[in-house]
């Protein structure tokens, strides 16, 4: 009796990628689906049929000058964790696998320890921290090139080759882009026109600081300014780099820089 295989290996097996059939039975569900309880069955049930995964992160957004503005995040087989480490707000280059994905548009897939360097220090720790493993990325931008989605498929099966991916890629997220689309009842519409910028987010105090190191202020000079611990600054510094969604001073000061210019 010859051993059983894994169910993620008998997935991949099991379409034949020229039997449209699975993939048409996906964008009928696609089509139809009329709550995030159907989104997350398509997912699990349809998806996984013609891309074995693990989880799925799914976000509807926009672009603005230099960062990305998230108005509908998803998670698919994800923990509440990882969704919670996922900024709302996020300067593109504080991003590279997105940077990567913005400027060619095309599938990525992405794993550690081979593409360590294509990634950033946060992204590193994410990866490791909720054990994304293999990673699968695509999107769907529309014509204006300001709005879209974009889906990143975590612990993809090391089974299926690279170029398999992201042609399944190319089959699949349009079509979830649509079931996305239709989670909230008004579709593209819902999303603001305009998102607030993520300065606004800040406290006036936030605000201070924000000005104190645009004048080049260290982080002791700002603490004897404003008659408070080093650690105290620190600690503002770090929830206000969060609210940002950038990893330090620099990227902080060239958001306030861009949305001087934008404003201007």
């Amino acid at each position: 009796m010859e051993p059983s295989q894994p169910e993620p290996l008998r997935r991949v097996i099991a379409w034949d990628e020229h039997d449209m059939r699975p993939l048409t039975e996906l964008a009928m569900a696609c089509t139809q689906c009329r709550s995030e309880r159907e989104f997350h069955e398509i997912v699990r049930t349809r998806v996984s049929v013609l891309l074995p995964h693990r989880g799925l992160i799914a976000a509807l957004g926009q672009i603005e000058v230099g960062h990305v503005q998230i108005g509908k995040l998803v998670g698919v087989e994800i923990s509440p964790e990882c969704l919670a480490r996922v900024s709302r707000q996020t300067q593109i280059d504080e991003r590279p696998v997105l940077a990567q994905w913005l400027r060619r548009l095309e599938p990525l897939v992405m794993e550690l320890p081979r593409d360590a360097a294509r990634m950033s220090a946060a992204g590193i720790r994410e990866v490791k921290d909720f054990q994304l493993g293999r990673m699968a990325i695509h999107g769907v931008m529309d014509v204006t090139a300001r709005r879209g989605a974009y889906f990143c498929f975590t612990q993809v099966q090391a089974c299926l080759p690279e170029k398999s991916v992201c042609d399944r890629l190319r089959l699949i997220v349009p079509l979830l882009h649509i079931a996305l689309l239709r989670l909230h009842p008004h579709g593209e519409e819902a999303l603001p026109k305009r998102l607030p910028h993520p300065l606004m987010a800040l406290s006036p105090a936030e605000h201070e600081l924000l000005e104190c190191m645009s004048k080049g202020m260290s982080e002791d000079e700002i603490a004897s300014l404003q008659r408070k611990k080093r650690s105290a600054i620190r600690g503002q510094l770090e929830r206000l780099y969060g609210k940002l969604g950038v990893e330090g001073a620099e990227g902080a000061l060239k958001m306030r820089e861009l949305e001087l210019a934008e404003a201007a």
